[in-house]
């Protein structure tokens, strides 16, 4: 939006048309030159968001403290990711989480997606770790909380504002705002 001089009332339909990130991003982008009418091409705005994109992954002071503490209370961390394995090892870099992990499994690479039972075995195996007694703390209702649900975790879902849609048929363990929050709920083991 800044790169375009775009007004603020506008927040609400990026959001929209993002889908809370699951919109295909070329999709996104032809829709975004299209409202705009841009004079770039949707290969440019590619271009351009992939260039800064990923220098934008960071994670603050208080996610690196609670992963530590997670770690230092015996837990084995592994992050799951749907997407292309360059993209998803570039995000992962950037934000400073590969030192601090036990394991990634990334869709692309395993052959599997979440909510897909494969995925979630892939990680806990790279841990050393069997699924049974282990947590899954995730954004996505369906591919984090109801993948891990189906396969026996338990579960806290970063709400983010939102609400638990009440037509699902399973439910998180745990609902929270804050990564923080998530690992002591974790670690209290409630």
């Amino acid at each position: 939006m800044a790169d375009f001089d775009l007004p603020d009332r506008e927040i609400a339909w990026f959001v929209d048309a993002d889908d809370n990130g699951f919109r295909p991003r070329e999709d996104l982008f032809r829709l975004i030159v299209d409202r705009f009418a841009l004079s770039e091409t949707v290969d440019q705005l590619a271009g351009r968001y992939r260039e800064s994109y990923y220098s934008a992954f960071r994670c603050d002071a208080e996610v690196i403290a609670s992963l530590g503490k997670a770690r230092q209370s015996g837990f084995k961390i592994a992050i799951i990711t749907n997407g292309p394995t360059w993209s998803q090892k570039i995000k992962i870099a950037a934000a400073g989480l590969t030192e601090l992990v036990d394991a990634c499994c990334i869709s692309e690479e395993e052959g599997a997606w979440k909510p897909e039972e494969a995925l979630f075995r892939a990680a806990a195996m790279r841990c050393g770790e069997r699924l049974e007694g282990g947590w899954m703390v995730g954004d996505n209702p369906i591919n984090d909380i109801g993948g891990a649900t189906a396969c026996g975790l338990r579960t806290v879902w970063m709400r983010i504002g939102r609400s638990w849609a009440p037509e699902l048929d399973f439910t998180p363990t745990w609902q929270v705002d804050r990564f923080p929050e998530a690992v002591d709920l974790v670690l209290s083991g409630r």
